[in-house]
């Protein structure tokens, strides 16, 4: 089963990226490799709720507040993502919910902005 640990706390990304030149002798062309790398859908969404923790601890602006609110929106989506074949399912519904009396908070902090 996985908990919450200090390598949730690195944001996982889909894919990775990286160009590479050719030597001096030939032309300055390049090339771009993209590796697919694995789905983790329910640490991608910790990760998220986590930075809308964050976020929330310091907005103060309307613009900060509207941060919080897009990164809880995320969070969310991430766990209702979260497919039924996965391990930490009910969790995730468990935590959609969690989450949104966050955004709740979050939305109105904006309007009073």
């Amino acid at each position: 089963m996985l908990g919450v640990s200090g390598s949730l706390l690195f944001a996982h990304r889909d894919a990775l990226q990286a160009t590479f030149f050719t030597p001096e002798s030939t032309t300055d062309s390049e090339i771009e490799v993209t590796s697919t790398m694995p789905s983790y859908p329910f640490r991608d969404a910790v990760n998220q709720a986590i930075k809308a923790s964050d976020l929330t601890q310091t907005a103060q602006t309307a613009e900060e507040w509207q941060e919080v609110v897009d990164a809880w929106n995320a969070a969310i989506t991430g766990m209702e993502d979260v497919p039924e074949s996965h391990e930490q399912s009910d969790l995730a519904r468990q935590k959609a919910l969690e989450y949104r009396q966050n955004l709740n908070y979050a939305q109105e902090q904006l309007a009073v902005q």
